[in-house]
């Protein structure tokens, strides 16, 4: 495992939204995610955002109608997430997305699959897990900057992450909690970092 000071000197091959696509909001409020599974293809490799999933080895998939949103300048194209509570304790999470009504995160109950609502729709398929996620967001260090958190998935059903390769894709993952009936066998179980930011995407598709 390589030092968090390392680590931090990668993140913005990790978030690479360029500042004018950015806009403030509540400190620490949001996170990015990072892949850690050393000597692997997915260490330290972003988590991504794209066709309502998280996946490693695909670019964010986030989009923003102008119009009639006014300053899509304004809004990140970086994968990011919020969730309710900052203890580590389980809870919900969403992406980190200002559209009206929300995008949720859940964990397909059949597949196991992290997928996260479409935009202007809160349809869930039944069977989703939508608790269960727990992070840690990182400590404040003594120059004004923050450490890196953790992301994980604990649930009755299901513990644990891990990155399944997609069939006939090379180099791409998708991000799954192993839930009863899916096979992981060919998986590689992951932990997985965060780090804070000041951004927000406007959706995710």
């Amino acid at each position: 495992m390589l030092p968090a000071t390392t680590l931090l000197a990668l993140l913005p091959l990790a978030l690479t939204a360029p500042t004018s696509h950015r806009r403030t909001v509540e400190p620490s409020r949001a996170f990015g995610l990072i892949a850690s599974r050393s000597g692997t293809p997915i260490h330290l490799q972003p988590i991504t955002a794209s066709n309502s999933g998280l996946f490693i080895g695909l670019p964010t998939s986030a989009y923003c109608p102008s119009p009639p949103v006014p300053d899509c300048a304004g809004y990140s194209n970086d994968t990011l997430l919020i969730c309710g509570s900052q203890t580590g304790s389980a809870t919900g999470c969403s992406m980190d997305a200002a559209v009206p009504g929300g995008q949720q995160l859940y964990v397909d109950g059949t597949t196991g699959v992290l997928n996260y609502t479409e935009p202007h729709s809160g349809y869930i398929p039944p069977g989703a897990i939508t608790s269960g996620f727990k992070y840690s967001p990182g400590n404040a260090t003594g120059d004004g900057g923050q450490s890196l958190g953790s992301f994980g998935f604990c649930a009755e059903q299901a513990e644990g992450l891990y990155a399944c390769p997609v069939e006939g894709v090379k180099g791409v993952w998708v991000v799954k909690a192993p839930v009863k009936g899916v096979e992981v066998a060919l998986c590689l179980g992951m932990g997985v970092l965060t780090a804070g930011s000041n951004a927000t995407a406007w959706e995710y598709t």
